[in-house]
């Protein structure tokens, strides 16, 4: 939610009674009283588009140094001031120090570069600072707010400033301080957009719907399978192999010839069962003296 950087008098007569009507309710165990509030708050929201050039610029930046690295850019309002549209037109770096951690930058040699360049009229336009976190959180750090202090103090009253931070993995952290309107944008105030590209969050959003990530399954914690209103190719095979084996078996026995009748053996008799293998089972009680 968008707030407002300075107050007004109104705002500040009101946060004065909120803070004695909350002084006469209190109780105050410990003789400490604390209050806390948000003041000038809107719903005012901002977008930020970056020209193809910027941008490659900044992401070139970006990908290329395995420390941090900071960067100036030159951004203008949109033709409709009101709708709180900013436009970064190109990226310039100054002259810094770094690390993998910090970005520090000299203010005298920094005053020098802009003046050796005050020909150069994209310096009159410089309304943005920017730096990597590399692989580490976007989240400003205290050094990042003090130096947001700091350039908030030189800020005209007709002027804006934007505040990035971004890291390797495309996440990043922004902050907008409008003193013309009065207004300061939060990073979940803002949007991103690249000139001539289309929407890529809305992109992005429908090609998770067409993604699924493939799960790997432990062995004996597979899921059932789906019930199907129609066999599986591995059912409709193995029927088909099944059907394939009945049939060879039943040509296999009508080409056997088939034996059969009673054979006397010693007052007993005995049935021949049907000759199938090379075989002639039956019962041979009596036969050869077998009792």
């Amino acid at each position: 939610m968008s707030r407002a950087i300075k107050l007004g008098a109104e705002d500040i007569n009101a946060v004065m009674e909120d803070i004695r009507k909350t002084l006469e309710t209190a109780k105050l165990a410990d003789g400490k009283f604390s209050y806390s509030t948000t003041i000038g708050k809107s719903d005012q929201k901002a977008s930020v588009i970056f020209s193809p050039n910027a941008w490659d610029k900044m992401w070139a930046l970006i990908d290329g140094f395995s420390s941090e690295v900071g960067w100036f850019g030159t951004a203008r309002r949109s033709e409709n001031e009101e709708d709180f549209t900013y436009i970064v037109d190109d990226i310039l770096v100054y002259p810094q120090t770094v690390t993998g951690a910090t970005v520090t930058f000299d203010e005298t040699e920094v005053s020098d570069w802009m003046y050796e360049n005050r020909e150069d009229e994209r310096f009159d336009y410089i309304h943005m600072h920017g730096h990597s976190h590399v692989n580490m959180g976007v989240s400003p750090s205290m050094t990042d707010k003090e130096h947001y202090r700091q350039t908030l103090a030189q800020i005209p009253a007709n002027g804006f400033y934007l505040f990035m931070i971004w890291n390797k993995s495309r996440k990043s952290y922004c902050e907008i301080y409008d003193m013309k309107y009065n207004l300061l944008f939060e990073d979940s105030d803002i949007t991103f957009v690249v000139d001539g590209v289309e929407n890529l969050g809305d992109f992005m959003a429908d090609a998770k719907k067409q993604v699924k990530e493939h799960k790997y399954v432990q062995y004996g914690n597979k899921p059932a399978e789906p019930k199907r209103d129609y066999p599986s190719a591995w059912e409709i095979q193995k029927a088909a192999n099944a059907e394939s084996l009945k049939k060879k078996a039943e040509s296999k026995k009508s080409a056997t010839p088939k034996r059969s009748g009673k054979t006397k053996f010693d007052d007993s008799y005995s049935s021949w069962d049907d000759y199938y293998g090379g075989y002639y089972g039956g019962i041979y009680e009596g036969c050869y003296g077998i009792d």
